[in-house]
Parts: C-alpha cells; structure tokens; sequence
C-alpha cells in the first residue's frame, strides 16, 4: 500500500477550507482571519488595528475568531472607493 505524502501547505489549505464550513452557521457568513487578510490585503497586525479603529467586530464562534462577512465586505467598499485608508 502506498502511502500519500502530505506537505503543510496542503494540510493548511485543508485547515482553512474546514474552518469556512465551521463558520457558515446561524444564518450569518463568517471569514477567518486569513480570508479577512487576502480580501483586504492587509496583514493580521492590520487587521488586529481595524477592529480597534474602525470597530470591526470580531466574534469568537466554536474557538475560533472570525467576522462577520457583510462587515467585511463594507469596509472592503470604503477601501476601494479610498473613503476609508487602511
């Protein structure tokens, strides 16, 4: 029987993908820390500041810190129109 190599990157693409199917309850799309990161292109010490500055939620649901989709996708908005400077 062969065995599979599995390399970390993979295993952390495959952390990833579980962590968005944990966060998809209550109704509401939640994001990782890392999807908040990639979308906004920012870092997570950015991202750490954006929820002191301009009060982006964050929740924890099942150990995990997560946001709120909708959330993120307005400041995404801002940024892009520049009314808002990350």
């Amino acid at each position: 029987m062969k065995s599979k190599s599995i390399n970390i990157s993979q295993l952390l693409e495959i952390r990833d993908k579980i962590n968005s199917m944990i966060l998809s309850v209550r109704g509401e799309d939640y994001m990782t820390n890392k999807e908040v990161c990639d979308l906004l292109n920012i870092s997570p010490t950015s991202l750490y500041n954006l929820t002191r500055v301009y009060n982006l939620k964050d929740n924890t649901i099942r150990s995990h810190l997560c946001y709120k989709r909708s959330e993120v996708e307005k400041l995404k908005l801002a940024k892009d129109s520049k009314n808002v400077k990350i």
